[in-house]
């Protein structure tokens, strides 16, 4: 039916977004393809003109795989913590609402505010499963 209409590609409000780029910041969209594309691999295959791996590209691809990770784990830990500092600091202000005013003022408010009823998310920093950390 598009081809009666000569109409390309279907046209729906998924696709107007997309073109309009309201979701679709043009800078994250560039930073995300060249964590896809290795550059790397991309150029040194183009130089030497071989689809052929050797060693020391290889390590060289492992290595940039390694640190790109470690960069990743690292803003994702940094991120976690951010939420879970926000999180707390939220349900302590709700928390701090709704008390009685006659508690706020005779000093009972450090014990009630303890982290038996306040827990706070604990972020793991070591992103390394046991699988990865073990050698074969």
């Amino acid at each position: 039916t598009r081809l009666s209409i000569h109409q390309d590609i279907p046209l729906s409000y998924c696709s107007l977004l997309k073109d309009n780029e309201v979701y679709n910041n043009p800078l994250i969209q560039e930073r995300t393809s060249s964590f896809i594309n290795n550059d790397f691999t991309s150029t040194e295959l183009s130089k030497r003109g071989k689809n052929r791996w050797n060693g020391r590209s290889f390590i060289k691809w492992l290595e940039d795989s390694n640190l790109k990770y470690k960069r990743l784990s690292c803003e994702t830990n940094q991120r976690q913590d951010l939420e879970a500092n926000t999180l707390y600091s939220m349900q302590r202000m709700v928390w701090l609402k709704h008390l009685p005013k006659e508690t706020s003022s005779s000093g009972r408010i450090s014990s009630l505010l303890s982290e038996h009823y306040l827990p706070k998310v604990e972020i793991n920093n070591n992103f390394w499963t046991e699988w990865e950390t073990n050698s074969i």
